[in-house]
């Protein structure tokens, strides 16, 4: 279900992009991300653009008590400030729309058909799963986590079951085609080259059947 408390949600952008939120505080905005996509888009654009500015020359920065680029030169009467100035805000400008035009050809790819919900997974995963109440604890990767490297599957088996019964992971893509199907024992499995950029949902499933379904993403 959607919150239409949108404002409360815009305040906290850049303190979720400065990581000044809390891990409750996290989940539960990506939650809200994930299930509007036009505010996902204001916060990726919010991101691009600090980190353009992260990125900008240090003749581009701004100095301390500055309100914009222009100010540490518009005060020199020798013209070669002004010719700093604007060749940093030029050089800051075209960074930010080079970050801005990857921002936007990166949301065309997540609009893609390989990053559809599926509505049958989407509808099992609001079910309360038996990982909720058995004696396995689900670690990694969180609901809808995003990445563009090794994904790391984890659990925690309590000591009172029986470490020794093995445990079946399976990777879906968006089409419910099986990509990877292991067999384990342990508490770890480690993807080490991530499947094509797109939607994947994972199960886990021990001799009694379904244990936990996640899913996440990867990215282009």
């Amino acid at each position: 279900m959607r919150n239409n408390n949108t404002g409360n949600w815009q305040d906290r952008i850049d303190d979720y992009l400065l990581g000044n939120l809390k891990e409750d505080e996290v989940k539960a905005f990506e939650i809200y991300c994930f299930g509007n996509p036009d505010f996902l888009k204001q916060v990726r654009l919010r991101e691009q653009l600090i980190q353009a500015v992260k990125e900008a020359p240090s003749e581009a920065a701004l100095s301390p008590g500055s309100d914009s680029v222009f100010e540490d030169y518009s005060n020199k009467s020798d013209p070669k400030f002004w010719w700093l100035g604007i060749a940093a805000a030029i050089l800051l400008l075209g960074t930010i729309l080079f970050q801005g035009y990857n921002y936007y050809q990166v949301q065309k790819l997540l609009q893609g058909p390989t990053y559809r919900e599926n509505p049958s997974y989407e509808g099992l995963l609001e079910q309360e799963l038996r990982s909720q109440t058995s004696k396995i604890k689900i670690v990694s990767p969180e609901m809808g986590q995003k990445t563009r490297g090794p994904i790391t599957f984890r659990w925690n088996i309590t000591p009172q079951s029986t470490k020794s019964d093995s445990l079946q992971l399976l990777i879906f893509d968006n089409q419910g085609q099986e990509t990877i199907g292991k067999t384990l024992t342990g508490e770890i499995f480690v993807v080490s080259e991530p499947p094509e950029p797109g939607l994947y949902y994972w199960e886990l499933l021990d001799s009694q059947g379904l244990v936990y379904l996640g899913k996440f993403i990867v990215l282009p």
